[in-house]
């Protein structure tokens, strides 16, 4: 009988903290999926949550305007440096003149792009420096049994190594 009284007074009670909540909820249709994607993406590699990010730019929008969201932003991804997050060769005056011409959401979606292009593009190179490296270690493998290292000490077949690996990714 208490049970029903505790779970009827917690009903109750988030039913009264409902009514002083408001919701707001965002649509995708059809046409708009790559950009559902898109965000997606972002936030899973940011580590945030739909709801955090969407708070987070209707807050910075009203607190310092449309100007001021875009610098602000981007001063909070610097990490004390003016290069922009992840990219060593952009800084901040670069997006900011960029953003002048185009929306922040603009500039934004662009570098999202980027982004994943340049870790498709990293991954796909590391997968074949990877079979590089395999094929590399399979031959030395194959040298090793035939005895070209055994009179070798560690810091000469290092060097030996080290040099062939550096020269194989010329």
């Amino acid at each position: 009988m208490i049970k029903n009284k505790i779970s009827d007074s917690q009903k109750a009670a988030q039913k009264r903290y409902d009514q002083k909540t408001k919701m707001v909820s965002i649509k995708y249709n059809l046409s708009e999926m790559e950009e559902y994607k898109q965000l997606k993406s972002y936030l899973e590699k940011t580590d945030q949550s739909m709801n955090g990010f969407v708070k987070g730019l209707i807050r910075d929008y009203f607190e310092t305007g449309e100007g001021k969201n875009f610098e602000t932003s981007i001063e909070n991804k610097l990490h004390n440096k003016n290069k922009y997050k992840i990219f060593e060769n952009i800084d901040i005056d670069d997006l900011q003149t960029f953003s002048e011409y185009f929306s922040r959401m603009f500039t934004l979606r662009l570098l999202s792009k980027y982004e994943i292009l340049l870790e498709n593009l990293v991954n796909n190179s590391r997968e074949n420096y990877e079979i590089k490296l395999l094929i590399f270690m399979d031959e030395l493998e194959k040298r090793a049994k035939q005895g070209e290292f055994d009179e070798l000490d560690g810091i000469e077949k290092w060097h030996i190594v080290g040099d062939e690996l550096e020269q194989l990714f010329e």
